[in-house]
């Protein structure tokens, strides 16, 4: 048996279906392949570009990707992929246990996402043994409306739905003017101000639902990805 494959009880039978490991930096290119063939039949508008991914995985908190992902390969390429993570949120006193899973709209609905998430949810079981017993401790996955299959397949072993997100827009047409209130102003940020902005950012939302005390690794990520553009105005 190959060293990075993954022996997964009850698989599909499609043929030539296989479950291995991570493998490293080559298959940042394969996930973003699977990515956005998602992103269209799932009509999510924000796109993941590969510079994206490799930048979120070089800052990742409790998430070894050697350990925590598997992928699904059907004739050697990948079609398939699921990562976990845990985190600890602030208040209320909760950890959670993470997945996800992204599939070529391709394969859908043909048996494999069932094993990938059985996998997933029997490896955080694990890792929550080996933690300490003092949380609430939740299993946690995310999807949409348009995936009801496993949306079905989510409830059928136990999951229930526990917050809903909305993704809204407006025309960049007719916006009103607002005056500012006395006192403050509107100037360009400099270096200098990268860091306080941050900081003001996780104090806005510390009472936010799910928040979760953000660590050196989360600053660095922010400050290599697409969100961060202090050029702006």
């Amino acid at each position: 048996m190959n060293t990075k494959e993954i022996k997964i009880d009850h698989a599909s039978k499609i043929e030539n279906l296989r479950f291995r490991k991570f493998a490293g930096d080559s298959d940042f290119p394969e996930m973003w392949k699977i990515i956005s063939a998602a992103a269209i039949v799932d009509k999510e508008e924000d796109t993941t570009s590969l510079e994206d991914i490799k930048n979120n995985y070089a800052h990742l908190n409790n998430s070894d990707p050697e350990q925590y992902m598997v992928f699904a390969e059907v004739n050697g390429k990948a079609v398939a992929y699921s990562r976990l993570e845990w985190y600890q949120e602030e208040d209320p006193n909760h950890r959670i246990y993470q997945h996800f899973l992204n599939i070529d709209p391709e394969w859908r609905s043909k048996g494999i996402e069932e094993p990938i998430t059985l996998w997933c949810e029997n490896r955080l079981k694990t890792i929550a043994e080996t933690h300490p017993q003092d949380s609430q401790r939740f299993l946690q996955a995310f999807s949409n409306e348009i995936k009801t299959d496993y949306n079905q397949l989510l409830e059928a072993i136990g999951y229930e739905a526990a917050r809903y997100g909305f993704s809204m827009k407006r025309s960049l047409e007719d916006i009103p003017t607002a005056e500012l209130p006395e006192g403050i102003e509107a100037r360009p940020v400099q270096e200098a101000d990268w860091r306080n902005v941050w900081d003001a950012a996780n104090e806005a939302f510390r009472d936010h639902w799910g928040f979760v005390e953000p660590t050196e690794k989360d600053y660095q990520a922010y400050l290599g990805s697409k969100y961060f553009q202090p050029d702006l105005r």
